[in-house]
């Protein structure tokens, strides 16, 4: 029987089951390119490739997708079926390296239509291993998720996730930084886990008419008035 985290976890590629199925040798290859931001070792892409193959089609995957978030304000994917043919057109299985690590669209639409030349439309997907892929499931079938940052011929950003990883690497830089004056050169990386969270609220007409704070400066002003004792 499954528990709550095997549960919960079941449509995930976690690192623990990567780390279950492939050599220690390589798995630590990857780390080091998670950790160093190093090049992608194709022939490590290749093994993940195969391991996530077998794990999506256990799961009952029959395509995979290249997922991004563009900036219209919702996800999007290019769906590939695992079916394929070989040089004598008969059927396989087939979810090379290449396919892991990029894709190709047409990113006319993104963010919107007609900011770019038509020649200049095409879209890059690149694979985003700082998140791991997953299983989509719907009325039409389950897809092997992977996410990605989705970029233009000329490297301009069109996703929402691209800035964000750019974002957490300039904190990084200069957590570093900030670390180093004060003597530590031992930490290498520093992770981002929260951020900025505003928080709405609505209210009753006549609770508001009786606010004078949120009248005059549209906010809740938060503290007690000073009293003072003669």
């Amino acid at each position: 029987m499954l528990n709550d985290i095997e549960i919960y976890n079941k449509n995930v590629f976690t690192e623990e089951y990567l780390k279950k199925h492939i050599s220690k040798k390589d798995f630590e290859k990857f780390k080091n390119i998670v950790n160093n931001k190093v090049v992608l070792d194709k022939d490590i892409a290749s093994v993940i490739a195969d391991v996530m193959k077998k794990w999506a089609i256990e799961r009952g995957a029959s395509h995979y997708s290249q997922w991004f978030q563009p900036l219209s304000g919702t996800t999007a994917e290019k769906q590939t079926s695992f079916l394929s043919v070989d040089r004598n057109n008969n059927p396989i299985i087939d979810f090379s390296a290449s396919a892991l690590i990029s894709g190709e669209i047409d990113a006319s639409s993104f963010p919107n239509g007609g900011l770019r030349s038509i020649f200049e439309a095409r879209g890059i997907t690149c694979w985003d291993y700082t998140y791991p892929a997953f299983i989509k499931e719907n009325s039409t079938g389950k897809v092997l998720c992977i996410p990605t940052v989705l970029k233009s011929l000329d490297g301009t950003s069109l996703d929402k996730r691209t800035p964000l990883l750019n974002s957490c690497e300039a904190l990084n830089k200069q957590v570093l930084r900030i670390l180093r004056l004060f003597g530590d050169n031992e930490t290498q990386e520093s992770y981002s886990s929260i951020g900025i969270e505003q928080e709405y609220f609505l209210i009753k007409k006549e609770h508001f008419e009786k606010r004078k704070d949120i009248i005059l400066t549209g906010k809740t002003l938060f503290g007690k008035e000073l009293i003072r004792y003669n």
